[in-house]
């Protein structure tokens, strides 16, 4: 048996650039394809912000490369608590003030997709350099944005002001910043 687990990871480690561009090219399909962003209440398990997820983590993955702490720990330890935070009652309004569609939270299996997209982006920070990983980022994020007019930058940057806002005017904005 370990010597057949042995051929098998030498198959894997030979190929491996194959099977992540095909895993990636599922998770893409099944997002783009068979998720044509439904209606803001149907959740299926991947839609197009699974995609970043994976952004989550290849980045945080550097975080914690910075901080000098368990990677693999930290990833899913934020993306988890990520998870938790943005299903919460106060997640929820900021998310749906942010993406202006009736945003209501995700379903259990969408929540737990985007953590196994979160960890597939920690598996590509491990595996590709620094420039393959900015391209891959730079890739997916005109991915989402093309198809849903938002991305992770555009989040980011909305919840720096809903934050700002907020900390002034203890108050949230009535509207986001549209790019």
């Amino acid at each position: 048996i370990i010597y057949k687990m042995k051929n098998i990871v030498k198959v894997y480690n030979k190929n491996k650039s194959k099977y992540v561009t095909i895993f990636v090219l599922l998770i893409i399909y099944s997002c783009v394809f068979m998720n044509k962003q439904l209606e803001p209440k149907t959740k299926t398990p991947l839609d197009m912000w699974s995609l970043t997820h994976i952004e989550h983590g290849i980045i945080l993955y550097y975080v914690a490369d910075l901080l000098k702490i368990n990677k693999l720990f930290f990833v899913l330890s934020f993306e988890i608590c990520f998870e938790i935070f943005e299903n919460s009652n106060f997640g929820i309004k900021i998310f749906d003030k942010i993406d202006n569609v009736g945003y209501t939270g995700d379903n259990f299996y969408n929540s737990l997709c985007d953590i196994i997209s979160c960890i597939f982006g920690y598996v590509l920070a491990t595996y590709f350099k620094h420039t393959t990983l900015i391209i891959i980022i730079i890739i997916l994020e005109i991915i989402v944005y093309v198809t849903i007019k938002e991305s992770l930058f555009t989040v980011i940057v909305n919840l720096l002001y809903f934050a700002i806002y907020y900390i002034i005017y203890f108050k949230f904005p009535k509207k986001q910043i549209k790019f």
